[in-house]
C-alpha cells in the first residue's frame, strides 16, 4: 500500500445481532492500522457453541479513487467449554431385590439441542444377570442435566459384594466448545443371600465329538472361603444318555478347607461321547444334590453354606 498523504476514514461494519458502524483512520504517512473487536458475554445461560461475526471495510465516496482490497473478514467466537460429567453425589450402592440407583450426568450449560449418550457397565456384577442398565442417554435441548437408573435383579446365590463401572460416551460429535468430563463412576451391588454354593452359569453348550470323547467342564462357585472341606455330590438326568451319550468323571466335587481367590471356582467335568446315531441334540441335566459330609458345612465365618443356583443345563450339539 502507498502511504496517504492525508486522512482517511473507512467505514468498518460488524455484523453479528446488530450492524455497528465504527469509522476507521489511516493517518498521514500510514499504511496499516488495527480494530480492536471485544467479546463480551451475552448473559445467554443456553451453550451456543462457536459464533461467527463479519467485518466489511467500505471505502467512502472522498476516497474513490483509491482501490479497494480485500473488503471483509470472517471472525470466530469460541465456546465457553462446556462439560458434560457424571456428578459425583451419584448413588455408589445397589441392592440386589428390584433394588435402583440412580447415576446423574450434567452438563454445565443447558444445550442447545439434544446430546445421546451411550451407556455400558462392565465390572465383576454382570448386566442383565445382576443389574439392568438402559444402552443410552437424551438429554434434551435445554435441560442441564439427564439420569441413568439400574436395576438390580434378586438371584440366590450368595457372591458377595460385586463392583459395576458404568461408563457414558457421546453418540456422534459433540457441538464445538463441548467436552466430555467425568466419564466413569462405580457402584457395588450388596449381596443379600447368605452364603453359598453354586452354578456359575445356568446352561452351557458342546458339540459332540466325531469320535472318541471330549470332556467339557462346568463352573462350581463358593461365595466364602470355608472353614473346613466341602464335599458336593452331583446326579443327572435328562433325554440324553448315561454311557452312551456322556459320562460322569466322578459325581463328587471337593473344595479344600480355607480355599480362597481362584480356588473358590472348580469345574465339574462330563465326558461327552460320540455316538453314529443321528438323534439330534439332546441335553444333561446335572443337578447339585447334597453335601457329601454330615457335619454343617460352614463358613470361615462360622455359618452354613446352602445352594444357590443348583441345577446346570448341558445341550449337546448333535453332529451327525
Amino acid at each position: 500500500a502507498v502511504p496517504s498523504k492525508r486522512w482517511i476514514r473507512f467505514p468498518f461494519s460488524m455484523n453479528s445481532y446488530r450492524d455497528l458502524v465504527c469509522p476507521l483512520s489511516f493517518a498521514v504517512g500510514t499504511t496499516e492500522v488495527s480494530v480492536e473487536v471485544s467479546v463480551v458475554d451475552d448473559g445467554s445461560t443456553v451453550a451456543e457453541g462457536n459464533e461467527t461475526v463479519s467485518l466489511s471495510l467500505a471505502v467512502p465516496d472522498e476516497n474513490s479513487e483509491l482501490l479497494r482490497g480485500s473488503g471483509s473478514v470472517l471472525l470466530t467466537i469460541g465456546g465457553s467449554g462446556n462439560i458434560i460429567s457424571i456428578a459425583s453425589s451419584s448413588d455408589t450402592t445397589l441392592g440386589e431385590n428390584a433394588d435402583t440407583a440412580t447415576v446423574v450426568v450434567n452438563v454445565t450449560q443447558p444445550a442447545f439441542s439434544p446430546i445421546t449418550l451411550s451407556i455400558t457397565g462392565t465390572g465383576t456384577a454382570t448386566s442383565g444377570v445382576d443389574y439392568r442398565l438402559p444402552s443410552t442417554l437424551m438429554i434434551p435441548a435445554g435441560a442441564s442435566s439427564g439420569s441413568i437408573t439400574l436395576t438390580g435383579i434378586d438371584d440366590p446365590n450368595g457372591e458377595g459384594p460385586e463392583m459395576i463401572t458404568i461408563t457414558i460416551a457421546v453418540v456422534g460429535v459433540l457441538p464445538a466448545g463441548w467436552d466430555l468430563g467425568t466419564s466413569t463412576h462405580e457402584i457395588t451391588v450388596m449381596d443379600d443371600d447368605g452364603p453359598s454354593v453354586f452354578f456359575v452359569a445356568a446352561e452351557s453348550e458342546v458339540n459332540e465329538p466325531a469320535s472318541g470323547n471330549t470332556r467339557h467342564n462346568v463352573q462350581v462357585r463358593l461365595s466364602e472361603s470355608p472353614a473346613g472341606d466341602v464335599c458336593l455330590v452331583f446326579t443327572t438326568r435328562g433325554d440324553a444318555t448315561e454311557f452312551s451319550d456322556y459320562i460322569e468323571t466322578s459325581n463328587t466335587l471337593t473344595f479344600s478347607a480355607g480355599a480362597s481367590g481362584n480356588d473358590l471356582t472348580m469345574n465339574y467335568a462330563i465326558s461327552i461321547l460320540a455316538d453314529s446315531d443321528a438323534e439330534g441334540d439332546e441335553t444333561i441335566e446335572l443337578i447339585m444334590e447334597d453335601f457329601g459330609i454330615a457335619t454343617p458345612t460352614l463358613t470361615s465365618g462360622g455359618n452354613n453354606f446352602s445352594f444357590g443356583l443348583s441345577t446346570h443345563i448341558i445341550t449337546i450339539k448333535d453332529e451327525d
